[in-house]
């Protein structure tokens, strides 16, 4: 059986890889299509949006809806989505919202400052959206408002703007509309993308994101680091508050790991063996939680304990050579 999909990570955490029993013939990602022209690059624009995320209840991994909406559609908020786009725009825009609710602000917004809009909701009826669409692709309309409609199996070569209007932090569902400005059409040379980013959880995780290597990414990374690396073509400009909120939780990232890990040779060095993870809740000086939200699990953990002891300059250590060969031992 040959699988084809072009969503193997599913917003539903379904396991498409156990169809095929997890054999992977081939992958290719936006970076290998950008690159080789089947996709367009990205001209991405990172807003700094000074809603206080910390300030709406997060409850079963996601922020209060109507928390949410409530600070999304404040006048001072969509002011700022509408002369961004007005000051970015090319021909043909989708602006992905929070809520219906968040959908109804924003298009009476933009109609109310002559912009032809529509929305595209779960209860549009097939007929309505097919007609929209086809006034959109016919640039009798110039932006279309949604929540998750667009996110999967919607195939609008024409859009050249993005509009990114609420908390994202999911990867999958990032890369889902971004995807959707990504498709050649004629005349289109990029997309264009507008993305509000503010304090909210995950935000610090976009220039992540916009590497394509999330997966192989060793956490928070900023523009001017040497991970940064983006297809060909592509360009990103980060609003320079957004840098420093980067910078920030790098720093805080590279302490917290530092802390860890000195606490663990500590624990090798008092106890002459691998400690367990009881060992850690038992002798060590960093709560537990601090290993497993630095390094999500232990096992993960004890890989990268491998790596720092295989390193030159810590077997050059005679001290730390002892305690290099107590690891393999064990």
């Amino acid at each position: 059986m040959l699988g084809l999909t072009a969503t193997p990570d599913r917003a539903d955490n379904g396991d498409i890889y156990k169809l095929c029993d997890y054999n992977i013939a081939y992958e290719c990602d936006f970076r290998v299509e950008i690159n080789n022209g089947w996709l367009v690059p990205f001209e991405y624009y990172g807003i700094y949006d000074d809603t206080d995320y910390s300030l709406i209840p997060w409850r079963s991994g996601k922020y209060d809806l109507e928390a949410l909406e409530n600070a999304l559609v404040i006048e001072k908020r969509v002011d700022l989505v509408f002369k961004k786009y007005m000051e970015h725009r090319k021909k043909s825009t989708v602006g992905f919202c929070a809520s219906v609710k968040h959908c109804e602000v924003m298009n009476q917004y933009f109609r109310k400052q002559g912009v032809k809009s529509e929305i595209i909701i779960g209860e549009t009826p097939i007929s309505k959206r097919q007609e929209i669409i086809g006034k959109f692709k016919e640039r009798e309309v110039e932006v279309i408002f949604t929540v998750d409609i667009f996110n999967e199996g919607v195939d609008i070569p024409c859009i050249d703007t993005l509009l990114f209007l609420r908390p994202t932090l999911s990867y999958t569902i990032f890369i889902q509309q971004l995807g959707r400005g990504l498709r050649t059409f004629e005349g289109k040379d990029s997309v264009r993308v507008l993305d509000f980013v503010g304090n909210y959880k995950g935000a610090e995780l976009r220039p992540l994101f916009l590497t394509g290597n999330y997966k192989k990414g060793k956490g928070v990374i900023n523009t001017t680091d040497k991970e940064f690396l983006l297809p060909e073509g592509c360009s990103v400009e980060f609003n320079f508050k957004l840098i420093e909120y980067f910078e920030k939780f790098k720093r805080k990232s590279i302490r917290q790991e530092e802390l860890v890990k000195l606490d663990y040779k500590n624990l090798m060095e008092t106890l002459e063996r691998v400690p367990t993870l009881m060992d850690t809740y038992t002798f060590g000086e960093i709560p537990v939680h601090m290993y497993i939200k630095t390094f999500k699990c232990f096992p993960q953990y004890r890989d990268r304990v491998v790596e720092i002891f295989q390193t030159s300059d810590v077997r050059a250590g005679r001290e730390d050579e002892k305690w290099f060969n107590i690891f393999f031992e064990k």
